[in-house]
């Protein structure tokens, strides 16, 4: 215990020194700080100083500067501002079932019976619509003349093959299913405004005029 004690007293003393000859300016460089061929050694020589102790650790103790975006005052500046960010996305409900979309997206949800290839569906529970920095919920989901969102039947196809296998114990019961769970493919389009393009088509209407 003795020995270890004494090596860290000893590693303190030469941090210590070490500390306090960094922080002084050697006698040759007070030669270059007077030197006027030298005028940028002689003014970080004369301005900087080396930190030392809490000071310096203090620059890693200030929070991060955040930036502040703008906060949309009604659903319209919203839309606007959601438009202007370069990738968009949805949170729907198809099928029972809750999906993060994006345009041009191919979702395959659970076999739906009443469609046919080709069809063209609405999907009208849209529960959130944003981009990177905003997002716009509903509650529990949007109107659909805030954001529309159409979905192309592309086919019906079926999984993987399943073996189920039933069997009871000391019947001589053993009985294997085989199964193939049915799907659709939805291809996803673009994301419509009615609202806001509605808006931009009176305002281009006023300003023909």
């Amino acid at each position: 215990m003795r020995r270890e004690g004494s090596t860290l007293c000893a590693l303190a003393a030469s941090l210590h020194s070490l500390i306090l000859v960094a922080t002084r300016v050697p006698s040759n460089m007070a030669s270059l700080i007077s030197d006027p061929l030298f005028p940028s050694i002689s003014k970080h020589a004369s301005t900087e100083r080396i930190p030392t102790g809490s000071s310096l650790f203090s620059s890693f103790r200030q929070p991060p500067v955040r930036c502040l975006h703008t906060q949309p005052s009604s659903v319209t500046s919203a839309l606007a501002l959601i438009r202007s960010q370069p990738s968009r996305y949805a949170v729907a409900a198809v099928a029972g079932r809750k999906y993060l979309l994006a345009p041009r997206d191919l979702l395959t949800v659970p076999r739906l019976n009443d469609v046919a290839v080709g069809d063209v569906l609405e999907l009208d529970n849209i529960h959130e619509f944003g981009s990177r920095e905003y997002t716009l919920r509903g509650a529990p989901h949007l109107s659909p003349d805030v954001v529309k969102i159409t979905a192309t039947v592309v086919e019906h196809t079926k999984g993987k093959m399943e073996l189920i296998v039933k069997k009871k114990r000391r019947k001589g019961y053993k009985k294997t299913i085989q199964h193939k769970q049915t799907y659709t493919r939805l291809r996803i389009g673009p994301f419509e405004f009615p609202q806001q393009e509605q808006q931009d088509y009176h305002s281009s209407l006023t300003s023909n005029a």
